[in-house]
């Protein structure tokens, strides 16, 4: 089980007591590290070190930096499977930073640099227009509001239904991405 308290992340596994995995901070530094121009390169050695073709610690390291020196960071295996999920999967292919060459990546790239430069009030507020409109996938108007947002954020991308639903599997079924949440929060969020 994964919870927060204060600025960790605490990982419990049954009968063995708890054991610190990474501090908020340092998810979000990872995580917009990832995200960064700089850092395209290296979702596509983050994408091979999560599926066994090459080394993750040297990575995460390198992704974990500050003031350019590289510091150990760990996933654990939740935040493992969610990382692993989003660069590796069809179903999240266009909304995935892994292909630093096509356009579509280089939208998503910046879409998550933008998600990740919000205030907890705005990414809960994107989540929830999400949410809502896969709880009502008929509803033009609220599959709008969420391709509006992204439009906003990314003007260039060519945002259409299928970043959309790719957005709803991530927030609707793909439950292990609320282990990637960089700042506490109470309910359901990635």
């Amino acid at each position: 089980m994964v919870k927060a308290a204060k600025n960790s992340l605490t990982l419990t596994t049954e009968g063995q007591g708890e054991e610190p995995v990474s501090t908020m901070e340092e998810l979000h530094r990872v995580l917009t590290n990832l995200f960064s121009e700089e850092g395209r390169a290296r979702a596509q050695a983050l994408r091979h070190a999560l599926c066994g073709q090459g080394e993750l610690d040297p990575i995460l390291a390198e992704l974990n930096h500050v003031d350019g020196k590289p510091r150990p960071f760990k996933l654990n295996e939740t935040q493992h499977a969610a990382l692993k999920e989003l660069l590796t999967s069809s179903q999240y292919a266009v909304i995935a930073p892994a292909e630093p060459t096509t356009d579509s990546s280089h939208a998503a790239s910046k879409f998550w640099r933008e998600l990740l430069s919000m205030t907890p009030g705005e990414v809960k507020d994107f989540h929830h227009r999400v949410v809502d409109y896969s709880n009502d996938r008929n509803n033009t108007a609220k599959r709008e509001s969420v391709l509006a947002l992204l439009r906003k954020y990314v003007p260039e991308g060519n945002w259409d239904q299928t970043h959309v639903d790719a957005l709803v599997a991530m927030n609707a079924q793909g439950i292990q991405f609320k282990s990637l949440a960089w700042f506490p929060y109470i309910g359901d969020i990635w």
